[in-house]
């Protein structure tokens, strides 16, 4: 069996090669990772390493688990279907869209980030609430965002435009967020909402930094139930 994923730093990743190392041991099933780089990634060291996946075929696997969530982040869903197909192989993915002729395992972002903005806005009354956002245009990002769009017009308050940061689901781009935030447009929320766990530990650092107390002054949350958070 083998797993194409880009890496392990990250939560989800980490603890989906846990669970399928698990689950080849218990079966006696020999797992075989391709640690590589996003599809049509912009960096060039990132395309280059993908010739890794040239690697696999039928001589060392009977199928494929694909992390579609991470490969797929620079591709349209027709590029990563051909992806996926080209190995003549069964194939699973995880994460990412919705594949009608590929069985996928898929994640209701949406729902799980309108739970916890009806959360901030209903039970503690926030009302000036940011948004740290992932890739623009990648789907994992775009469930969560139009979740938190939705919340904030459902319940009556203005969509502020500076209250939105970009980011791109990293620890740095948290701590950018924060810089965007209160130096650059000097918009002091409420409530800052993190695209993933990950951009949360960023705002963290970067508020803990400034002496800008945790949930006293600013109330924080991520998104993932990452374990390491």
């Amino acid at each position: 069996m083998g797993l194409l994923t880009t890496g392990f730093a990250y939560g989800p990743e980490r603890r989906l090669f846990e669970g399928m190392l698990a689950a080849a041991r218990a079966r006696h099933v020999n797992l075989l990772c391709f640690h590589g780089r996003r599809l049509n990634s912009p960096v060039a060291a990132d395309r280059s390493a993908n010739v890794l996946y040239d690697l696999v075929d039928r001589r060392c696997c009977d199928g494929l688990v694909v992390w579609a969530g991470a490969l797929g982040e620079h591709v349209s869903i027709e590029e990563l279907r051909s992806f996926c197909f080209r190995f003549e192989l069964p194939v699973v993915t995880i994460g990412g869209r919705v594949h009608l002729d590929i069985p996928s395992v898929v994640f209701d972002f949406y729902s799980g980030m309108r739970t916890l903005m009806h959360h901030l806005i209903d039970v503690h009354a926030f009302r000036r609430i940011a948004f740290v956002r992932g890739l623009e245009g990648q789907d994992e990002a775009e469930q969560r965002f139009r979740a938190y769009c939705d919340v904030v017009a459902e319940s009556g308050l203005a969509l502020d435009d500076q209250l939105i940061v970009p980011g791109n689901f990293q620890r740095d781009a948290g701590k950018r967020a924060v810089s965007i935030l209160f130096d650059e447009r000097r918009a002091r929320p409420d409530a800052i909402v993190a695209v993933n766990d990950e951009t949360a530990l960023g705002v963290l650092d970067e508020l803990v930094a400034r002496g800008i107390a945790v949930p006293g002054e600013v109330a924080l949350t991520g998104f993932d139930d990452d374990a390491a958070v």
